[in-house]
């Protein structure tokens, strides 16, 4: 049986919407009409979203479900076992990409001064001292 098949056995209301993906009643609040939705990826990752606003921690826990049961096993050249991207890379990505999308905005709206608004390029500078502060705070607890 397939962790995802596992998890679904688990959940009331259950209803299938489309190709591995569910709707069902959320096991981590009272729910009288189904707010959990459940898809199965491709690559096997089984995402879970409450629209009443429980966490996937939450969710799973009702569920009876470890959160590694929503990631499908393999092989990587790290420990064996099939990982996510280190959260310090991830943010690092995440950082440059920010980056990346401000320095556009800001020769776009050079050369054309209409692109982006004050507003929008504060928003974008913004962004990026959140991703730099959880760089900065990913660092420093793992040095």
């Amino acid at each position: 049986m397939s962790k995802v098949d596992q998890l679904l056995l688990s959940l009331e209301g259950l209803r299938k919407t489309g190709p591995n993906s569910w709707i069902a009643c959320c096991p981590a609040h009272e729910d009288g009409t189904p707010s959990l939705a459940i898809k199965e990826t491709d690559d096997g990752v089984v995402l879970l979203h409450c629209f009443g606003g429980c966490s996937v921690d939450a969710v799973a826990a009702a569920a009876g479900v470890d959160l590694r049961d929503l990631f499908p096993d393999g092989p990587t050249p790290y420990t064996g076992k099939k990982q996510l991207m280190p959260v310090r890379e991830a943010a690092e990505k995440m950082r440059q990409a920010a980056l990346t999308v401000l320095m556009a905005a800001a020769s776009l709206r050079k050369k054309y001064r209409t692109v982006a608004t004050e507003e929008e390029m504060e928003d974008l500078i913004n962004a990026i001292g959140h991703l730099e502060h959880w760089r900065e705070t990913i660092q420093r607890a793992n040095a």
